[in-house]
């Protein structure tokens, strides 16, 4: 799976965000604004887990914090919301909140 995140690190430039299907590890690949190399190498962001998700989408800043978020919603049709901090690798979230249950009503909402 891959989403166009948005600005994931913070550093104003959009990058690309990656689930594997290895676990479900999230992975960011940082935008470098530069036309000939856009991506630079690729950073473990979530250690796993979130291959629970049977939706997984970029949403933008649903927070007002400046930053693209990411919702997942699971099986159960329970949405959460992944806020980045503005901080590297394995502290690019500050953990999840729920946003609210139902949103398994939409086949093809993300």
């Amino acid at each position: 799976k891959l989403l166009g995140a948005g600005d994931i690190t913070g550093d104003g430039r959009a990058d690309l965000v990656a689930r594997d299907t290895n676990g479900g590890a999230l992975w960011v690949y940082p935008g470098t604004g530069s036309g000939s190399a856009p991506l630079g190498d690729r950073v473990k962001i979530g250690t796993g887990g979130f291959n629970s998700f049977n939706k997984l989408a970029a949403v933008g800043d649903i927070t007002g914090d400046g930053r693209g978020d990411l919702v997942g919603v699971d099986s159960s049709g329970t949405a959460y919301r992944y806020s980045p901090t503005g901080l590297q690798g394995l502290n690019t979230f500050s953990g999840r909140g729920t946003v609210g249950g139902g949103w398994n009503t939409y086949g093809e909402l993300f």
